[in-house]
């Protein structure tokens, strides 16, 4: 049974559709952050609808069928589109990423899709009698696929995602969560990330890398040891650190 090209069979193996789809869409990736970085001054909301109208669209097609296989190359692609939406490296805090930003992170939204997917098909058996004689095959056999199927319908869907997010940030000893607590101390999405309030670009986000630990300074990344006292580049990264400092002291 072919899905929106996706193969469902019996045998239920999806790591090759998985593997395939991310190495296709890295070229999306690659557009969005090109987008992002032409349109720098562009409100957070804006960076936010085009992720989630064009990236996520793109990215997560066909994962009503992911069934099983590795869904890790998907998720990298995911968060580090994510990531470049709102401005900081992508090796933040995954935790940090999803609730600063209030989105899901990419398996639960997978998850999601694929629970009401097969929602909609029990409620039209009749009209899905190929699908459905490969997913009772799949459930009888108790193969990858019939076992993830079996887990969406006993209700293990987890709709506490962010509680759970809440949970582990409250409960870490980590620098950044320690740090992130003392910002934001109710681990709540704040309003700058909402499409009412529109701040100045620059500052948001000098305000995200302060809070996600980002900020990108040369001393933090490593890159200001050996370079500072050089003639050549000491100019360089005095006028960004200088930069940087000023863009922060606007957030403080």
């Amino acid at each position: 049974y072919i899905y929106l090209g996706s193969v469902v069979s019996q045998r239920g193996g999806m790591k090759a559709t998985i593997a395939a789809q991310s190495k296709e869409k890295v070229k999306q990736l690659s557009k969005f952050q090109i987008f992002v970085a032409k349109n720098f001054s562009s409100p957070l909301w804006v960076k936010f609808k085009v992720f989630n109208a064009c990236v996520t669209s793109s990215i997560l097609y066909s994962c009503e069928t992911w069934l099983s296989g590795d869904l890790s190359p998907i998720c990298s692609l995911y968060n580090e589109a994510l990531c470049s939406a709102i401005g900081v490296r992508s090796s933040v805090c995954r935790d940090l990423l999803y609730i600063e930003s209030n989105i899901h992170n990419p398996r639960f939204v997978i998850k999601k899709k694929q629970y009401d997917f097969i929602c909609s098909i029990l409620e039209n058996v009749e009209l899905h009698k190929p699908l459905m004689f490969v997913l009772d095959l799949c459930v009888l056999h108790r193969t990858p696929m019939g076992v993830a199927v079996s887990n969406l319908l006993s209700g293990l869907v987890d709709l506490e995602f962010f509680a759970q997010c809440r949970l582990r940030i409250a409960d870490s000893i980590s620098t950044r969560r320690v740090f992130y607590r003392q910002c934001n101390p109710s681990i709540k999405p704040p309003t700058v990330y909402t499409k009412q309030i529109s701040y100045y670009e620059p500052h948001r986000l000098a305000y995200s890398r302060l809070r996600f630990g980002s900020t990108r300074l040369p001393m933090e990344t490593g890159r200001w040891v050996g370079s500072a006292c050089l003639p050549s580049n000491g100019c360089v990264n005095a006028v960004r650190f200088r930069r940087q400092s000023i863009s922060l002291s606007f957030v403080l």
